[in-house]
């Protein structure tokens, strides 16, 4: 069940979201970000990941081989879900 199935669920059961319960997804999807959602989540920077990883692949073919270690921390984004 993902975030936004999970806030549906919640509000079906006559529970307020955030005053009785306070939700947050992971991987700030655009669904998230909609109005009618506004769900707090957790921003892993897929995008930036992926071009870290495509930059260490490359690397050995552009004559690099030296070995790197990337960290790429997660964000938290807070909505009106919390």
């Amino acid at each position: 069940m993902d975030g936004v199935d999970l806030l549906g669920a919640t509000r079906k059961r006559g529970l307020r979201v955030p005053e009785d319960l306070a939700l947050v997804s992971y991987d700030n999807n655009a669904m998230a970000r909609l109005p009618m959602v506004d769900l707090s989540s957790v921003d892993r920077h897929g995008e930036e990941i992926g071009r870290r990883a495509a930059a260490a692949l490359l690397s050995p073919l552009e004559g690099r081989r030296e070995a790197s270690h990337d960290l790429v921390a997660p964000d938290l984004v807070l909505r009106s879900s919390c």
